[in-house]
């Protein structure tokens, strides 16, 4: 037998496991921000950085223009690609520290304009098992996802600024091209000006059968789905008076552990239950069924307010 032949045969067996490989999770992690300064004839200084990576962790980038320190971090993972034991999980976070001189001829610190968002995104097909084909309906994909966003912003000096610029929000969707992606979607945002000393945090979990993301099917054909869970922190910073102008503000979206796929229910077009299962076609296995899927729950949601002046509030949206 040649070395080419085997060889050759080498290489078949490797691109035949290759193509039959669960596909693994992409991730997106990045961070921008926009700073204008003044000088001490009132022009503007600019000062901006941007950066991404598509590993897994991007745990943290400080950047310091003048006036002020900022840090970004940015972590995507995922702790299983396996149908039965999916999970993925993401965190996005800002700090800024703001140190405005009060001598009107220095640099002046004038705004800030700054996010960070990290993204897990894990690809499967799917086939509907046990079902005549053409029988058509809905996947209904269970997922449990806890976490928690914090808000919080600190004023040693200066003039109130508009912290209702800081937030945090999470996005779990699923997509099946070429239609528009299913999501749920939960923001934490400050409803009011802020003044000193002022945070809001959110801790959660969403239980089984509040997250339910829909995809239809048809038996006999598969269907490609985007599994995506984002993270995204911003931070818009505005001071009335930048003249001695001292700020700490931090905003955090934690949901790296974890957003959990429960399983999957099949139900017709009228919404009956189907009795049939979901496979993957490209190595991740069966998924778990669950007997039956509860009436979307009401988010349980834990709001703890300190500080005089501070008020949050979350969003749930569901865009589909």
């Amino acid at each position: 037998m040649s070395r080419q032949f085997v060889a050759a045969n080498l290489l078949a067996t490797l691109l035949i496991l290759l193509e039959s490989a669960p596909a693994s999770a992409e991730f997106t992690n990045s961070y921008s921000y926009t700073q204008e300064n003044k000088d001490s004839m009132g022009g503007t200084v600019p000062y901006s950085d941007s950066g991404s990576s598509m590993s897994a962790n991007f745990v943290e980038v400080t950047k310091t223009p003048t006036n002020s320190t900022l840090k970004f971090d940015a972590i995507s993972n995922e702790s299983s690609d396996a149908a039965a034991t999916f999970s993925m999980g993401s965190r996005a976070g800002i700090d800024a520290v703001i140190n405005a001189p009060a001598n009107a001829m220095l640099e002046q610190f004038e705004k800030l304009t700054s996010q960070a968002s990290a993204v897990t995104m894990v690809s499967d097909t799917v086939e509907v098992t046990g079902l005549p084909n053409g029988t058509t309906g809905f996947i209904l994909f269970d997922w449990t996802l806890t976490g928690n966003s914090t808000l919080s912003a600190a004023e040693s000096s200066g003039n109130a600024v508009l912290i209702n610029g800081i937030s945090a929000k999470t996005t779990l969707s699923v997509t099946v091209a070429p239609e528009a992606p299913f999501m749920e979607e939960y923001e934490l945002t400050p409803s009011v000006l802020g003044l000193n000393n002022s945070s809001t945090t959110n801790s959660f979990s969403a239980p089984p059968g509040s997250i339910i993301l829909p995809v239809a099917f048809t038996a006999g054909s598969t269907v490609d789905v985007d599994f995506l869970l984002k993270t995204e922190a911003f931070m818009n910073i505005d001071p009335v008076d930048p003249l001695g102008f001292q700020f700490d503000a931090d905003v955090s979206a934690q949901y790296e552990s974890t957003a959990v796929l429960n399983g999957v229910l099949l139900i017709d077009d009228d919404n009956n239950p189907l009795v049939g299962g979901v496979s993957s076609t490209i190595g991740k296995g069966a998924y778990n069924n669950v007997t039956a899927v509860p009436e979307p729950s009401p988010f349980l949601c834990g709001i703890v307010l300190s500080g005089i002046a501070a008020i949050g509030s979350l969003i749930r949206r569901r865009i589909a």
